[in-house]
């Protein structure tokens, strides 16, 4: 076991992760599905490649499958950089970020602004003797260089955060296709990317 994991013990001392029983539970929390996907961890500034990972959205926790899948391990958010899993980025963000903490999805990036998606499951309504079911919720949070963050529900809400750009989104929204009805999360990070880029060529606008 110490030969297989050697450099790779730090992110798999974790504690032992508790799972969902299909007996309990009709379906699991985890996003995408249950099944471990291979990906890559950053931790404490070390890069960790092809991780076996997943995140539990009702715990809030990422979980590692030690290499023999001996154990599954709950990797210590302290360390965690960021993950890619499922393509996308997962950031850890503590209470100094005005956020909750927790895991993030992190949609887009830049020197002056990030946009996040916090998924979450939670327990539905059950009869007495039935299986425990989860339900999935999700909020977009858009944070501005200096400023706090934001929820976004909907186009105008993010429209409204750059009031002198109003027309200018709402043409790149159309020429896009943007929908946000559905496949929010994609329509979001694009629409952040436009922004960053808008507001720092025109600056003054």
């Amino acid at each position: 076991y110490l030969d297989m994991v050697k450099e790779y013990a730090v992110i798999y001392n974790g504690e032992m992760e508790e799972g969902y029983t299909p007996a309990l539970y009709q379906n699991f929390p985890y996003y995408i599905n249950p099944n471990f996907a291979s990906g890559d961890l950053y931790f404490n500034n070390n890069l960790y490649t092809n991780q076996q990972l997943r995140l539990d959205l009702y715990k809030d926790e990422l979980i590692v499958l030690v290499p023999g899948k001996q154990f599954n391990k709950i990797i210590d958010f302290h360390g965690v950089d960021k993950a890619t899993i499922h393509g996308v980025t997962i950031v850890y963000k503590d209470k100094s970020s005005n956020l909750s903490s927790g895991y993030y999805i992190q949609l887009y990036t830049s020197s002056s602004m990030e946009m996040l998606q916090k998924i979450t499951a939670e327990i539905d309504k059950v009869n007495l003797g039935d299986k425990r079911s989860f339900k999935i919720k999700e909020q977009f949070y858009l944070i501005q260089k200096g400023k706090n963050p934001v929820i976004v529900k909907n186009k105008n809400t993010f429209i409204k955060l750059f009031p002198g750009y109003k027309k200018e989104i709402n043409s790149y929204i159309k020429q896009n296709n943007l929908k946000f009805s559905h496949n929010k999360a994609k329509s979001f990070a694009q629409l952040a990317a436009y922004c960053h880029e808008l507001t720092n060529l025109n600056p003054l606008l």
